[in-house]
């Protein structure tokens, strides 16, 4: 990862560390709020996966750790599940495909292929084109974790790193509003 990685110097990048190295200053952006998601015809096909119960015949798109290298807390189906207080017997047997590529899942679940755990950062868009839905109302905001864009002190008082840095974060306050 970026903060391990010798003689990498990035004048600016997103991390899920308020601290990633020493020289660099971060400023916290939003936590992670994770939410199912598929395509509307699938939600059509399986109007079960409002309420998560029964959920039989549903694949769930899994994203797993395995072959990731990354310094974040992982979220899987599993975890998500128990955060809710929903066991393994609430949904009964569902199916399960596993991948440490979180694009596939998503382009999985835009191709009706079943549901995925959408990050808000990332699948806004997409809901926002139709191209997937919200699969009921439920959802976790995990407010331990906080992603920070951190920025090189040596270029603190560069403009182009103020007039990018207020830029970006106006951006992400009118998005992601309900983030913060």
């Amino acid at each position: 990862m970026l903060h391990t990685e010798p003689g990498v110097y990035p004048d600016i990048f997103i991390s899920k560390l308020s601290d990633p190295r020493e020289g660099y200053h971060s400023e916290p952006l939003f936590h992670d709020l994770i939410y199912p998601v598929c395509s509307p015809s699938y939600l059509e096909a399986h109007p079960e996966l409002g309420r998560f119960i029964n959920i039989d015949d549903v694949t769930l798109l899994n994203l797993t750790p395995y072959g990731r290298s990354q310094v974040a807390e992982h979220v899987d189906w599993d975890v998500w599940l128990n955060s809710l207080g929903i066991g393994s017997e609430a949904t009964g047997q569902v199916h399960y495909f596993n991948t440490n590529d979180y694009n596939m899942l998503i382009q999985l679940a835009v191709s009706g292929q079943g549901v995925c755990l959408g990050w808000h950062h990332l699948v806004a868009p997409l809901i926002d084109q139709g191209a997937l839905v919200r699969a009921g109302e439920m959802e976790i905001t995990y407010r331990e974790k906080k992603h920070y864009l951190s920025y090189a002190e040596r270029n603190e008082g560069k403009e182009a790193l103020q007039v990018f840095r207020i830029w970006f974060i106006d951006d992400i306050e009118r998005n992601l509003s309900n983030l913060f």
